[in-house]
């Protein structure tokens, strides 16, 4: 895992740009057997458009809006809230891995704001 934090009144789009590139520069490097995945923490909500191309190269994004799944399945939820986070966690995976999922980063990121906003509710 690779970690990058930005604390920063900014909008966080362009760094995670720019830390995608520098994972892929290494991950593509010749000879490179390296395999890394990211983790982008930032001080400053992470637009949209950041967002499906965070989940599009397997980059887990942390935002003050935005808790990690596994965080959220720390609390003893109902059945069905636990059971799309859970899906939610095997959908990042797939996309992390395959580059592709069942609907994309795009259903994937409307799912995942869905349970955010009902987890918050709890």
């Amino acid at each position: 895992m690779v970690v990058e934090c930005k604390n920063t009144r900014e909008a966080a789009k362009d760094y995670l740009y720019y830390f995608n590139a520098k994972i892929r520069d290494y991950l593509e490097a010749p000879n490179s057997d390296l395999s890394m995945r990211g983790i982008f923490l930032s001080t400053v909500p992470v637009a949209e458009s950041a967002w499906r191309y965070g989940l599009a190269y397997g980059i887990r994004i942390v935002d003050p809006v935005s808790p990690p799944p596994e965080y959220m399945l720390r609390v003893d939820l109902e059945e069905s809230l636990a059971s799309g986070l859970r899906g939610v966690l095997e959908e990042i995976s797939i996309l992390a891995r395959d580059g592709q999922g069942s609907d994309g980063p795009s259903s994937l990121l409307r799912e995942y704001r869905f349970l955010c906003e009902r987890w918050r509710n709890v």
